[in-house]
């Protein structure tokens, strides 16, 4: 079938896939990623989610890329405050906590992850299971 030639079509609409970083965070188009600033927030998640057993989450990443910034903010802010610029102490103050409390729900999250340790009868338990063991292979 065709179409008449004073048919026009409407201009076909492009989609443009989201930029990724190798990490997995959604970077805007103006960031190349290969800044000092960068290369240390690809290196602190990546430390973060190795701590965190590896394959983190959607949300898990959101929380570490959050946590990372506010680290890296403080530390800018502190670098700043080094080098004698005039920064305010109380917005110093302000990014350290909310970098610490950031780190300190990683903390939890990683903490509620791994499995409780044995308690003292299982230890014990295990122990004589071995003696047992031992006992066994020097009869035989």
């Amino acid at each position: 079938m065709q179409l008449p030639s004073d048919t026009t079509l409407p201009p076909a609409r492009r989609r443009r896939r989201p930029r990724y970083s190798p990490g997995g965070i959604l970077q805007p188009d103006d960031i190349d990623g290969r800044s000092r600033y960068a290369r240390r927030f690809r290196r602190l998640c990546q430390e973060f989610e190795a701590e965190l057993g590896g394959h983190p989450s959607a949300a898990d990443k959101a929380a570490i890329a959050q946590a990372v910034s506010f680290q890296l903010e403080e530390e800018r802010l502190r670098a700043e405050r080094a080098s004698g610029a005039d920064i305010d102490h109380d917005t110093i103050i302000r990014v350290g906590s909310e970098a610490r409390r950031a780190r300190a729900a990683l903390k939890a999250k990683l903490e509620a992850s791994k499995p409780p340790p044995p308690s003292i009868r299982d230890l014990l338990m295990a122990e004589a299971a071995d003696d047992d063991a031992d006992e066994t292979e020097v009869e035989a």
